[in-house]
């Protein structure tokens, strides 16, 4: 039953609608936004690739299991994207935070 709904509710206005909220979740959380940054430098610095990997993992199975878990349901995707998102990416969002924290202690030497 589960793969029928998630295939029912795929759809571009679904979709959409999730996105927009998980962009505007991430700006809601400036913390978490300067972190996913921090790392975006670094990866792009190519120093410590094998942990920005992990963390750029990270973050593709937390947006999927968003987007899986908001399509499987029969209720409103709006409603429930709109009340729940910004507490389940805050909660999944502490490792980004951890990183960033991590790498501003070994780059200042604090």
């Amino acid at each position: 039953n589960i793969f029928g709904i998630f295939f029912e509710n795929l759809s571009v206005s679904n979709l959409k609608i999730i996105f927009i909220n998980l962009i505007l979740t991430i700006f809601k959380f400036p913390i978490i936004l300067i972190s996913l940054l921090i790392s975006l430098v670094i990866f792009l610095s190519k120093i410590q690739l094998k942990k920005i990997q992990f963390l750029y993992f990270y973050l593709f199975l937390n947006v999927g299991f968003i987007f899986v878990t908001y399509l499987s349901t029969t209720l409103d995707i709006n409603f429930m994207v709109v009340t729940g998102l910004n507490r389940v990416f805050f909660e999944s969002s502490a490792l980004y935070v951890l990183f960033g924290l991590f790498y501003l202690k070994n780059k200042f030497k604090i």
